[in-house]
């Protein structure tokens, strides 16, 4: 029901509350990417292509990139790693 609430606000805008991206929508992107990320083939077959559309955009966005480094698993022994990254520390 929840995905079909969300569904319905984004299929006249781009965004949850306003053509253009809102708190709203920067809070409830993470829990939308981790509910469908769960089981990607079930979300994707959801009748939700306004959510799916706005989901894909968020991933798609160049800032998303650059805040979502993925990092090797930290082992035992192994300097930590101090944010915020510098480029030099993404590779």
């Amino acid at each position: 029901q929840i995905l079909s609430n969300l569904n319905q606000l984004l299929e006249n805008s781009d965004f949850l509350l306003d053509d253009r991206q809102t708190l709203a929508d920067v809070a409830l992107y993470p829990f939308v990417r981790q509910f469908a990320f769960v089981d990607k083939v079930w979300f994707d077959q959801q009748p939700v292509p306004a959510l799916q559309g706005w989901l894909q955009r968020f991933l798609a966005a160049d800032w998303f990139a650059s805040v979502m480094v993925k990092l090797p698993a930290w082992q035992a022994g192994q300097a930590g790693v101090v944010f915020p990254l510098q480029p030099s520390d993404q590779g």
